[in-house]
């Protein structure tokens, strides 16, 4: 059965992006240097391929970011290099040789509402608190928003390390390591507030999630939305009718190429079957 294409309903949106460790595959350490490393990778990724990265949250067996790829060949090409490296990290770390997320990653656009955009920083936020009851080390994006700093991590050249071993060199993963910051960019329905009543907003935001959290407990994991979610109903309505006459266009191109005709138009920010992304214009 094809996977479902990839797709955005409009220009640089909101998304939320998930993905799952494997069936029978190790879990992500609970571990200091892990963690900071996982950060590195974070912003690594962003170099080859820069997305603005809101917030996220990371447990033992599972990530969700809060980003707004400029469109879904961005968002593809950032998550091939920041799966691979955190797939290489946990074998690392786990010596392990299996693949790690051997499904693709899950996509969920978000509307242009605030309330949408800031109850799905809440979720995530709410989300990475609950793990924190597990792991010493989880809630640095929590931490982050609240304290209107960057969030730490670290990044270790692991080429020049494997060089070091190969020449013989007794050295550690470590004296490759460099440190480096992540920023957490502003949400899109929040960029007109200045940068003080933006921390104030997250502050906020933070504290009352960790209250509710506090007095309800640790939460279930919340269940996925889907492909899309919006707080008003006609909101979500204009997402889906967008969605479909994609769908629509996208069928009716592939149905041209399987004939043969190879310069079927397919439309705007997709990946056409067996051909490379196609972007705007």
């Amino acid at each position: 059965m094809p996977r479902a294409p990839r797709f955005h309903t409009r220009e640089q949106p909101l998304m939320e992006l998930f993905n799952r460790v494997g069936t029978g595959c190790p879990s992500m350490p609970d571990d200091e240097t892990f963690h900071l490393e996982l950060v590195g990778l974070l912003v690594k990724a962003q170099e080859e391929s820069p997305i603005p990265i809101h917030s996220g949250a990371f447990g033992a067996r599972d990530w969700s970011l809060l980003a707004s790829p400029q469109d879904v060949g961005r968002q593809a090409e950032f998550l091939r290099h920041f799966t691979r490296g955190l797939s290489l990290l946990i074998q690392s770390y786990r010596n392990w040789d299996g693949p790690i997320f051997p499904r693709r990653y899950r996509a969920m656009e978000i509307s242009d509402e605030e309330e949408a955009q800031v109850a799905c920083l809440a979720e995530l936020t709410l989300r990475e608190l609950s793990h924190r009851d597990t792991s010493r080390h989880a809630a640095p994006f929590a931490r982050a928003l609240a304290s209107g700093k960057t969030v730490r991590g670290l990044w270790v050249d692991q080429a020049a390390y494997s060089q070091a071993l190969g020449r013989g060199e007794s050295v550690r993963r470590m004296d490759f390591a460099e440190e480096v910051e992540l920023t957490l960019e502003p949400l899109p329905c929040r960029q007109h507030l200045s940068e003080a009543e933006r921390a104030h907003a997250n502050a906020d935001l933070v504290d009352e999630v960790g209250r509710s959290q506090e007095q309800a407990g640790t939460p279930r994991r919340p269940q996925r939305r889907g492909w899309a979610f919006a707080v008003d109903e006609a909101a979500f309505e204009t997402m889906r009718e967008l969605r479909e006459r994609f769908l629509k266009a996208f069928r009716s191109a592939a149905s041209l190429l399987r004939k043969g005709i190879r310069d079927a138009a397919f439309p705007a920010n997709c990946f056409p079957p067996a051909f490379g992304f196609v972007g705007y214009g």
